[in-house]
């Protein structure tokens, strides 16, 4: 499904929600863990990140999208405007669209390029490598 999809010919629309998920277990830590690590290594998911993806273990998430229609928004339970409430699936079910894979960490020059071009995108770099 194309984003312009949901506009139809005859100018009749729906609403898209993007979801998503994680297909690794989520895991936590008890408070006094997530509490040290917040003091000692702030940047500890970005290091669990690249560790994973070194180790071979690839992190994949399934990107999915609801959709509904304008007239089913007054039965809807919900302010679907409201980013804090999830669609409920009965009513717009997860359809998946999309499995992206994580295989390769960027090096650290080719991050800093990145970075630069994000915050200004006339950044020019002069690294080479």
């Amino acid at each position: 499904m194309r984003l312009a999809d949901t506009i139809d010919q005859d100018g009749s629309y729906r609403y898209v929600k993007w979801v998503w998920k994680s297909d690794a277990r989520i895991t936590t830590f008890d408070s006094a863990t997530g509490l040290g690590l917040a003091g000692e290594e702030p940047d500890y998911h970005i290091k669990d990140l690249y560790n994973a993806i070194e180790r071979g273990g690839d992190p994949t998430w399934t990107f999915y999208f609801q959709v509904i229609e304008p007239k089913d928004l007054a039965d809807a339970p919900i302010d679907i405007f409201d980013n804090t409430f999830i669609w409920p699936h009965a009513k717009c079910p997860l359809r998946p669209l999309e499995k992206p894979t994580l295989n390769k960490n960027v090096i650290v020059v080719q991050y800093s390029r990145l970075i630069g071009l994000l915050i200004s995108p006339s950044c020019k770099t002069t690294s080479k490598t």
